[in-house]
């Protein structure tokens, strides 16, 4: 009965051939009885050969594109963690954590990162952000209920908070604080307000509320909430430097190829 020849049979013919074997000395190992048959499966073999080849270096390249995909998004990660400032966000502090997070390969960094230490701090740093936001929320939300019990105001402009909230970041970055700067601008029938050059009150007579944004501005400053964002703030910037230093030794050492992730190539998927 004439042997059943399999890739792995070829494979060693070629194998045989390159250490020197005749014809006849492969033909009698691998049980073919004629030169015709033995060209054949030698044929096939080469094809083969270049086949595994090709998908070497394709599995290869692809690998290569993944590992620099979690590599970039490593250093994106390196490059968002920063703690937004309290007068970064005009209409919402947004929280860098989500744009990270949002990302496709987010959950195979997790696979390609399994370091205890760093999952650990990043959860405590996106922690302290949500509740920064959330007391950011609260408090914009506290100046806006204080100036509609203004009087006689046609319209509140969008930056309103804005010249308040430069004085908290001040204050959480441990600067000098300046006295506010008034003037007015007439528009119209109206006038606008404006604090530090910002425009944030229309109305008839824009001087007279002054006082109103000094003594609003020294209450938001001395209240709990502020109080409790600036602490946040400082708590966020403090635990920043832990989670970058592990970020940098981990692209230093390169141990993001060291383990691998359900997209990496190559990696065997299970049909359902």
């Amino acid at each position: 009965m004439v042997r059943k020849m399999t890739p792995f049979d070829r494979r060693k013919m070629l194998e045989a051939r390159d250490e020197g074997l005749t014809d006849d000395q492969i033909k009698a190992r691998f049980g073919i009885t004629d030169n015709r048959t033995l060209r054949r499966h030698l044929k096939l073999a080469e094809q083969e050969r270049d086949s595994r080849f090709v998908k070497v270096e394709i599995l290869k390249d692809a690998l290569a594109g993944h590992l620099a995909e979690i590599r970039s998004l490593i250093e994106l990660w390196q490059g968002i963690l920063r703690t937004p400032q309290v007068d970064e966000g005009y209409h919402g502090i947004y929280s860098p954590a989500r744009s990270l997070e949002a990302n496709s390969l987010f959950n195979s960094l997790r696979e390609h990162l399994p370091v205890p230490i760093l999952w650990r701090n990043y959860t405590i740093w996106k922690k302290s952000l949500d509740e920064y936001v959330n007391i950011w929320k609260m408090l914009i939300e506290e100046i806006k209920q204080s100036v509609r019990s203004w009087q006689n105001v046609r319209r509140i402009r969008d930056d309103f908070q804005q010249p308040i909230l430069k004085r908290l970041s001040y204050e959480a970055l441990e600067r000098k604080l300046e006295p506010l700067r008034f003037e007015k601008r007439e528009s119209g029938d109206y006038e606008i307000l404006l604090v530090d050059g910002v425009e944030t009150l229309e109305t008839s007579d824009a001087l007279a509320y002054e006082e109103q944004y000094k003594r609003l501005c020294d209450q938001v400053l001395g209240s709990e909430l502020a109080t409790n964002l600036i602490n946040r703030f400082r708590e966020l910037r403090a635990q920043e430097p832990k989670i970058r230093e592990s970020l940098q030794e981990i692209l230093q050492r390169r141990d993001y190829i060291m383990y691998s992730c359900k997209l990496c190539p190559g990696q065997p998927k299970l049909l359902h």
